[in-house]
């Protein structure tokens, strides 16, 4: 099963549930099968058959060594470590191959600082066009920032402009420290009542939000 496959898992047995009376009676007997679900539990072979390929899946029972048709309950904790493992391990090679494919990227720095002709007009700008990237940008930066966030919005209608982008790059969502963020608007931002309420809600998380009547370009 690779990562994408834990969504398609059985959910946790909840009580009141045939998965969550099958992992009890597991739990208190030496073993179970779908004969003693019925008869002690009272539900249906269909219901014990589909509880019991729910648990195996879910790693919380095992068949008995050398039968096939007996189970045994596993501890939480073990089955857990068992269903994760894997996932796990190849969590840490994509953020492995993550890691090197930025260093790679980076590496370039020195050859693009050297060559491109716009570099010395402005050293510290970089102009992205492209939506993906500029998401994966701002997604990066708002979660990485540790001092403060200087954003200016010189649009009439600024969360509007921005309101496809991911929302862990945005103000107020997760990963994003709202108390890092400096926020600088247009004078007819003030009007606009959808755009205070963003305003005050960002204040409210410890950010700041000032007014100019010629912001940036």
């Amino acid at each position: 099963m690779n990562i994408d496959g834990i969504a398609d898992l059985p959910d946790i047995p909840q009580a009141g549930t045939a998965a969550s009376e099958v992992y009890t009676l597991a739990l208190r007997s030496e073993y179970v099968d779908i004969q003693r679900c019925v008869r002690d539990l009272g539900i249906s072979e269909a219901e014990a058959a589909a509880a019991i390929e729910d648990l195996v899946r879910l790693r919380l029972l095992h068949l008995v060594h050398g039968c096939t048709y007996a189970y045994v309950a596993v501890s939480p904790m073990s089955a857990s470590l068992q269903l994760l493992a894997v996932q796990d391990e190849a969590l840490r090679r994509r953020q492995n191959e993550l890691e090197r494919l930025r260093q790679q990227m980076h590496s370039l720095l020195p050859l693009y600082r050297a060559n491109f002709a716009g570099e010395p007009q402005h050293p510290h700008v970089q102009r992205v066009e492209d939506p993906r990237a500029a998401r994966g940008i701002l997604t990066t930066i708002t979660v990485e920032a540790e001092r403060e966030i200087l954003l200016s919005l010189p649009t009439q209608d600024p969360w509007g402009e921005l309101a496809d982008l991911d929302r862990g790059a945005w103000p107020g969502y997760a990963g994003t420290r709202s108390d890092l963020l400096r926020v600088l608007l247009p004078e007819a931002a003030r009007f606009d009542v959808r755009v205070r309420e963003q305003a005050e809600a960002l204040l409210r998380g410890g950010g700041q939000v000032r007014t100019t009547v010629s912001p940036p370009a």
